[in-house]
């Protein structure tokens, strides 16, 4: 044993000077950023957690990016899937525009906002709850 570390003791130096910089500044920054592709790319958390990231001091990296980690998890997909839904009832209502368009009518081009699809949903669903309580009332 002793031996050994007569003749690797270069191992030995090389990896009790880069193991901490590897586990306070890179290991942390990799981890965060790897969390960080759970939210949509132009999501603001990204920026936010990158740029405190920076403001934390380099001991307390490690601690602070593994209490962020729960929220890339759990916040992150379902950003991507509202991001989604939004992306989804924005190109449904660009194609119902465009066919009302191409149909040449006078149309009265109205831009339709997610606020707008979304009311209009709330709506819906207020209807045909309201329809199902008027028939259990029937019976």
């Amino acid at each position: 044993m002793i031996e050994f570390v007569r003749t690797h003791w270069v191992v030995g130096f090389v990896c009790i000077v880069t193991c901490p910089p590897m586990l306070l500044g890179f290991l942390p920054t990799f981890v965060l950023r790897v969390g960080l592709l759970f939210y949509p790319k132009d999501h603001p958390r990204r920026a936010e957690f990158i740029a405190e990231l920076a403001t934390i001091p380099w001991r307390e990296r490690p601690k602070w990016v593994a209490g962020m980690l729960p929220h890339c998890l759990f916040e992150g997909p379902s950003a991507r899937l509202r991001q989604r839904r939004a992306l989804k009832v924005e190109k449904e209502a660009r194609q119902s525009l465009s066919l009302a368009l191409e149909q040449g009518g006078s149309v009265l081009a109205i831009i339709v906002t997610k606020d707008f699809m979304d009311m209009q949903r709330r709506e819906e669903n207020t209807v045909q709850k309201l329809r199902r309580w008027l028939r259990r009332d029937d019976r």
